[in-house]
């Protein structure tokens, strides 16, 4: 279907094209702590990471990719899986115990 103008289909172009905002957009995180974890660059880039991986997968067996990031990818992709996969420390809710402190640097 063409559009006036020949916009075409810009909106899922331009979630192609920013595949942070299309990451965003899905507003991933049912609790507060959830949704700034998922806020977080590096959980995006994981999850981007994630999607070119499946993209080398297809490409070393010999397919050719067909699947794109917002269009394929984060509609299947499971939150409460890869929230469940991440260690406490790196989602944050790591337990702070008072004799344990973390420390920034070792001293001798």
């Amino acid at each position: 279907m063409t559009t006036p103008f020949g916009f075409g289909d810009f909106g899922n172009e331009f979630l192609e094209q920013q595949p942070r905002a299309a990451f965003e957009s899905f507003g991933f995180g049912q609790t507060p702590a959830e949704r700034r974890f998922f806020q977080s660059s590096d959980t995006f880039a994981n999850v981007h990471n994630q999607f070119l991986a499946s993209l080398a997968r297809d490409v070393r067996s010999g397919q050719t990719p067909q699947g794109t990031f917002a269009g394929s990818f984060l509609p299947s992709f499971n939150p409460q899986r890869f929230l469940a996969e991440t260690t406490p420390a790196f989602r944050g809710t790591a337990p702070q115990s008072r004799f344990n402190p973390p420390t920034r640097s070792l001293f001798f």
